[in-house]
This record gives structure tokens, C-alpha cells and sequence, in this order.
């Protein structure tokens, strides 16, 4: 099983965005990468944000938060949106050399989310990648039982892992 993360301490967009670079790296030298990337769209004048996913490699970007009028102090997920992109990409999983997923969140930690995704990907033996927030690090910890391996949040590393481990897939 070749199962990586790397840990966001504060906030996400640091990793979005180092998952992001890594992820257009891989797909132009070929890699078929499928998952999941996050990015924010800041709000003039508003405290809250909107997020939004695109499902590697070509899209669609989805927006996964809702505008709650001032009721959340936080961004708030559109569960169903999310669960429209862990499908999008479950669908791509038999093609992909790689799983990309932006966050192992919430959702992911109560069974939803891209768990099954996970758990399909590892049943075709597709190295995955995910962010974790620390905040879900233990229930991570629980769902991966040790198999993953923590990498430094940092392209140049995890760029080396995924094509490390796909060259360990290919020659099985």
C-alpha cells in the first residue's frame, strides 16, 4: 500500500496550494493523476469564504461551501457538493496512476467524504496523496492504522514520493 499526507498546522492554503503545484508537475510528465484540489475565493467585504474543488486532472471545479448569511463563523460545506466530487472522482480512479485528495476532513472522519474513494483506490493499489488538517490528525491516524507515511510540505518531496512509489507499482 503506498499511502502519503502531509499535515496543514494552520489553516489549508499553504498545502492547497503545494498539492496544486504538484499535481499540474505530475500531470505534465504524463502521470495520470485523479482526486481533488482546493482552492478559496476570498470575499470583498465578507468574513466568510467561498470554497471550491476541481477533480484532477481537467475539472469540473465545484464549489463545496454555502452562503449562510452570517449564521457560520466559518466557511460551511455543501455536503452534496462534496460528495458530487468524491464521485467525479471514484469514476476516474481506473485510469488514474494517482489519487490526489486535498483534505481529510470532517466529513472523511465521520466515514464520508473521499473514504471511499480511498478505500477503492487501495483496493487497485493507487498510491495516494492527501492533506490532513491537524485537527483531524488522530481520526487520519485511525483510518490510515500506520500504512501512511508523513511527507514534508513541499513539492520537490512529494513529487519524489508519487514517483517513487509508482515506479514500485510498475515493476510488480
Amino acid at each position: 500500500m503506498k499511502f502519503a499526507y502531509v499535515v496543514s498546522e494552520s489553516g489549508t492554503v499553504h498545502v492547497n496550494q503545494i498539492l496544486s503545484e504538484m499535481a499540474s508537475r505530475l500531470i505534465a510528465d504524463g502521470i495520470k493523476v485523479t482526486g481533488t484540489i482546493q482552492s478559496e475565493t476570498e470575499k470583498e467585504g465578507a468574513e466568510k469564504c467561498d470554497m471550491y474543488i476541481s477533480v484532477l486532472p481537467d475539472g469540473p471545479r465545484i464549489r463545496v461551501s454555502q452562503n449562510l448569511a452570517g449564521q457560520s463563523k466559518s466557511c460551511y460545506l455543501d455536503t452534496s457538493a462534496l460528495e458530487k466530487a468524491a464521485g467525479l472522482a471514484a469514476s476516474r480512479l481506473g485510469d488514474a496512476d494517482l489519487l490526489v485528495i486535498n483534505k481529510y476532513g470532517k466529513r472523511e472522519a465521520k466515514g464520508g467524504g473521499f473514504r471511499d474513494v480511498m478505500a477503492q483506490a487501495i483496493s487497485l493499489d493507487t498510491p495516494i496523496i492527501v492533506g490532513v488538517n491537524a485537527l483531524n490528525l488522530e481520526a487520519w491516524l485511525d483510518f490510515s492504522q500506520g500504512a501512511a507515511v508523513e511527507l514534508e510540505a513541499d513539492v520537490e518531496a512529494l513529487v519524489a514520493w508519487a514517483k517513487e512509489s509508482l515506479a514500485r507499482t510498475q515493476c510488480l
